[in-house]
């Protein structure tokens, strides 16, 4: 897919946000400085290539997936490589969210220190892209482990934020086996500097494991001591040791992911339960108060017709003993439950001048509904011939709560 910039809807410092003018989706823009890598042809075949090998990884929760590459003179006129990357709206880069001192209300400026349960979701979480990167026989590169370079997306995600990029600068993206373990160590070397930044930020401007081990835990200080010596041949070899060593905390990291996961799906079956109600009103407001050329005015008012506009009454248009308008939102969710559901219970209905009155059960008002928007969707049909019909409100199965 080739993915031309065609409008810009937000910049930062490592590119901007562009939407495509070929799928009308937002992609992250990174431009190469042509002062310093001069666009060819052949640095745009290395480029797709490295897209083309990044591709099977495009779908991880922990890398920022690479789309594409492409040359463009759009921006200033003067051509450019690009590489574009999925867009996350929001996300923010580790430097930004945990390195760099926050302002208070009153306008000091507090260095604070980062909570260490955090630094072991980072770690658990880069440790996953490394483990598909790694096997999929390609390397972040330590400049892409940098602060700068990992975005936290929303809801605690992290994500490495510049796949590939790398790859095409130092043009060795086909490494030999002995070259290609040596970036994988480097990688943990990488990762293991980012935890000591990490650990050491409020604590002293030069990071080291000695101010680290003041306040952090020994477990920490140990998987970060073995990280750093990686490059140099020591500590863990591989991301298969490194997740050996994790298999505590993995389990912790999983039982907090599913807890994320249980206030999502209770959140979305509000609104699922909000759906229910909004298509019980919008068929009560399309039966009410019909004035249709081609109908009898008095349609909406008559046979099942006027059960419901009573019942719209009940729901809506309660009063208080005083006289006043009561606008109780629990009357209006409890009344429309139990008419989504069909229960037996009763109530009396009654007219606004009180002329009349009439005992009916909700069971009774769901099947008036029905039978009153089915002839309503009937006398719609023939006018909705050949064009764009609204959508079918199919009502809830009778004794759902």
């Amino acid at each position: 897919m080739a993915a031309r910039a065609s409008r810009s809807t937000r910049g930062n410092r490592a590119g901007s946000a562009r939407s495509s003018a070929y799928d009308g989706q937002a992609y992250a823009l990174r431009r190469i400085d042509c002062q310093q890598v001069l666009p060819s042809p052949e640095l745009l075949n290395q480029a797709e290539e490295v897209v083309e090998a990044w591709s099977s990884l495009a779908n991880h929760p922990n890398l920022v997936a690479l789309s594409t590459a492409f040359i463009s003179s759009e921006l200033d006129g003067s051509p450019a490589l690009f590489f574009a990357h999925n867009y996350h709206p929001g996300a923010v880069t580790v430097t930004k969210a945990h390195l760099s001192p926050s302002v208070t209300a009153s306008g000091l400026t507090v260095t604070q220190q980062v909570p260490e349960e955090t630094i072991w979701s980072i770690l658990l979480q880069l440790t996953a892209a490394l483990r598909v990167v790694h096997s999929a026989g390609l390397a972040l590169r330590p400049a892409g482990l940098h602060p700068s370079k990992v975005l936290l997306t929303g809801c605690g995600r992290v994500r490495a934020g510049c796949v590939g990029v790398l790859d095409v600068l130092s043009g060795d993206l086909h490494a030999e086996f002995e070259d290609l373990s040596f970036l994988h160590r480097q990688d943990l070397t990488a990762l293991g500097q980012l935890l000591l930044t990490l650990s050491c930020f409020g604590l002293s401007t030069l990071p080291s494991l000695e101010v680290a081990s003041t306040h952090r835990s020994h477990d920490l200080l140990r998987v970060t001591a073995s990280l750093l010596a990686s490059s140099a041949g020591g500590g863990l070899a591989s991301w298969r040791q490194l997740a050996g060593v994790l298999a505590d905390r993995s389990l912790m990291e999983m039982e907090a992911t599913m807890a994320v996961g249980d206030a999502l799906v209770d959140e979305l079956s509000k609104e699922c339960e909000n759906g229910r109600l909004m298509r019980l009103m919008v068929k009560l407001d399309q039966i009410h108060n019909r004035t249709e050329e081609d109908m009898d005015p008095s349609w909406s008012e008559t046979g099942d017709r006027h059960l419901l506009s009573l019942f719209r009454t009940f729901v809506f248009h309660q009063s208080s003993e005083e006289g006043g308008p009561q606008l109780d939102w629990g009357h209006v969710v409890e009344t429309l439950n139990k008419l989504d559901a069909g229960v037996s219970e009763q109530i009396l209905l009654m007219s606004a001048d009180e002329q009349s009155m009439v005992v009916v059960s909700y069971a009774d008002i769901r099947t008036c509904l029905d039978s009153a928007y089915a002839e309503l969707r009937a006398k719609a049909a023939p006018a909705n011939k050949g064009g764009v019909a609204g959508p079918a409100l199919r009502p809830v199965a009778k004794g759902r709560q």
